[in-house]
C-alpha cells in the first residue's frame, strides 16, 4: 500500500490542489464513481460542463479518457493512465495534458500531472482527499483548484442521489 504524498515546502502548496470532502455515500459507491466510465461521464467537470464520453480501464497502466463540453460549447479532453488502484480506498491517475503551453515541445507530447484520491470510511459516508500535483505554475494550480472543487460538488450530488435511489 502506498504512503500519502507529502509536500516538502510551502512553495509546493501553491503548485498543487488539495481538497477534502465528506460525501454522503458509501465508500464503494464513491470508488465506483471514479473508476466506472458510465459514472465518470455523469459527474466529471465543473458545474456547467456536460459529460460527452468516458473510457476507463481501472488498473495500473490502464487508460482513461473523459470528454466534456463547456458552457460555451468548447470540448475539453482529459486523458491519461491509472497509476495505482486499490479498491475501494485509492485511485491514482496521471493526467497527460496535451493542451498545456510547452506540451508539444516535449518528446512525449504532453505535460503530466498526478491525481491521488484517497477514500476513507466516515460516520457520514466517505471522506475523500484529492491531491493533484505536478503543475508548473501557481495560476494553473489555482484554476484547477476551482475546477476540482466544483467537480467534487457534482460528484457529491451524484453519489448521494444514486445512493438514495438504490
Amino acid at each position: 500500500m502506498s504512503k500519502p504524498i507529502k509536500l516538502d515546502a510551502e512553495a509546493d502548496e501553491l503548485l498543487c490542489v488539495r481538497l477534502v470532502k465528506i460525501l454522503a455515500a458509501p465508500r464503494q459507491r464513491v470508488y465506483e464513481a471514479w473508476t466506472s466510465a458510465e459514472m465518470i461521464e455523469k459527474w466529471w467537470g465543473p458545474e456547467g460542463y456536460n459529460g460527452l464520453s468516458a473510457q476507463s480501464d481501472p488498473r495500473p497502466g490502464g487508460s482513461f479518457q473523459v470528454e466534456i463540453e463547456g458552457p460555451d460549447g468548447t470540448v475539453h479532453l482529459m486523458s491519461g493512465v491509472f497509476t495505482e488502484v486499490v479498491a475501494p480506498s485509492l485511485v491514482c491517475l496521471e493526467i497527460r495534458h496535451r493542451q498545456f503551453e510547452g506540451a508539444t515541445e516535449r518528446p512525449e507530447g504532453y505535460i503530466p500531472t498526478q491525481v491521488r484520491v484517497e477514500l476513507r470510511e466516515h460516520a457520514d459516508g466517505t471522506e475523500l482527499t484529492l491531491l493533484h500535483t505536478g503543475f508548473l505554475d501557481a495560476a494553473l494550480a489555482s484554476r484547477f483548484n476551482g475546477g476540482w472543487d466544483s467537480s467534487l460538488q457534482k460528484l457529491s450530488t451524484f453519489v448521494s442521489q444514486e445512493t438514495s435511489h438504490a
